[in-house]
């Protein structure tokens, strides 16, 4: 059985007696920020709405999408310089959730290229950052950021595609990134942004079965050194059938994981008041009035096995800034008692900018 091992160790020199530290303790957020993208043209991508007033070819560009309503909003925004930064500090202020400690890890979905992804790097205080390169028609890709520590080292990025042929159209590569957690164990955390609810579910299952088969090619080969952690916006809903987490991954017979919000809501041990501090769910589909479990932390169920590393569920947060919320109306016009607090979208208003995205962030924390 692989772990992540603590060794406590007690020397004794001369009378002197010193100790090795407790268990280390990371955490890994994931968080689709919604259409992170900077106002250069990239070539090839349908990214003309974040461009701005002038920019040679951005009528011509905006005027090529297929329906009309996006002809209208890409013609109407004009995506300057302070729309860029005004994201980036939203973003960044969510991410540091009024002064608490930056997570180890931050997985994106919905964000451009390396150039803003290394701007918010540079602005949250990530030294590192790994981003997809796919064949998204807008051009939008999944990025990790991350900062090493002496027990906490990086390894490698793959990149896994999905194969077009099979899709209704080309999506997000899943984006790979190895660790080397206390000096002897792989922990790969997988970075996913499946095809959206537009599509047909054989799209998601397509997705499902490829990373699926990536994992068990690593647990067959080398069963005993290597722990996975799957995360992002899977845009699977209740409705999917067959239900593409449950049949790949919660329920697989090779490589099995938890959901780890499920298994924090069903926990017997963390008391309702500590459940009840944290939001329904990530994301709040408004047209059902519902919260929906797009976002996911997929979680190797051998982190739950009490042998080696520790999954620290009672953290298992889905974050809501106080500042990025607006309320979600029963009755439009009026706030009732059941009306929800759901995520504010980036949006410019007459008194400024809004919001930061249509997703909360869910982290979970690990020990080791």
């Amino acid at each position: 059985m692989l772990k992540f091992t603590v060794l406590l160790v007690l020397m004794s020199v001369s009378g002197l007696s010193f100790s090795a530290p407790g268990p280390e303790v990371f955490e890994i957020m994931t968080w689709n920020v919604e259409n992170l993208f900077d106002n250069t043209h990239d070539e090839h991508h349908l990214d003309w709405e974040y461009t701005e007033f002038g920019t040679p070819g951005k009528v011509e560009g905006c005027q090529s999408f297929d329906v009309n309503y996006f002809v209208k909003r890409c013609l109407r925004t004009n995506w300057s310089d302070y729309h860029v930064e005004s994201k980036l500090d939203a973003i960044a202020k969510v991410v540091r959730r009024e002064g608490r400690r930056l997570p180890r890890v931050l997985a994106l979905q919905e964000v451009e290229n390396q150039n803003i992804v290394g701007q918010l790097a540079r602005k949250l205080g990530y030294k590192s950052f790994e981003i997809t390169t796919g064949l998204d028609g807008r051009g939008i890709n999944v990025a990790l950021l991350y900062n090493e520590s002496d027990n906490f080292k990086f390894l490698g990025k793959l990149e896994h595609s999905i194969d077009t042929r099979e899709l209704r159209k080309p999506t997000r590569n899943i984006l790979e990134v190895q660790f080397i957690v206390g000096g002897k164990f792989t922990l790969s955390v997988f970075v996913n942004h499946w095809p959206s609810q537009s599509n047909p579910v054989s799209d998601r299952l397509k997705a499902a079965e490829s990373l699926s088969k990536v994992i068990s090619g690593y647990s067959n080969n080398n069963p005993q050194e290597h722990y996975y952690v799957v995360v992002g916006d899977f845009n699977v809903n209740g409705q999917d059938y067959p239900n593409p987490v449950s049949k790949y991954f919660v329920n697989a017979s090779t490589v099995p994981f938890y959901d780890a919000e499920q298994e924090f809501r069903k926990s017997p041990v963390i008391s309702e008041v500590v459940k009840n501090k944290i939001p329904k769910g990530s994301y709040f589909y408004k047209r059902d009035g519902i919260w929906n479990k797009l976002d996911k932390i997929l979680v190797d169920t051998r982190l739950f096995d009490r042998r080696g590393p520790e999954i620290v569920l009672s953290k298992f947060d889905i974050y809501a800034h106080p500042e990025m919320l607006r309320v979600y109306s029963v009755i439009p016009g009026l706030e009732l008692p059941e009306d929800q607090l759901i995520p504010q979208r980036f949006e410019e208003t007459s008194n400024g900018f809004v919001g930061a995205s249509d997703h909360f962030p869910m982290s979970l924390f690990f020990k080791f």
